[in-house]
């Protein structure tokens, strides 16, 4: 909680129900950091900061763009709280 913030604290997001979107390796919210490196090696990158303050995990796949994703921490048990893929658009 936010020391500065004088509300409440926001309730936990309910849990997924049905169908969550996994990639064609399998990963999808609720994976662990674990799991996604096991699908993709060496290719994970994990950094923390900007945007968000929070920790992030990113796939390069080349020319085929790459996959990213807001993670809930930065140790292994940590999950996927977040996905984004394709190409981005550099400036």
């Amino acid at each position: 909680m936010d020391p500065r913030s004088s509300g409440p604290t926001p309730p936990d997001p309910p849990p997924l129900a049905g169908y969550s979107p996994r990639t064609a390796a399998g990963i999808g919210f609720g994976s662990t950091l674990a799991q996604v490196r096991a699908a993709y090696g060496r290719r994970v990158e994990v950094s923390f900061g900007e945007p968000g303050m929070v920790h992030r995990a990113r796939v390069g796949f080349g020319a085929a763009g790459e996959l990213w994703g807001a993670l809930s921490g930065g140790t292994p048990r940590s999950t996927v709280t977040g996905l984004q893929a394709g190409a981005r658009c550099g400036e």
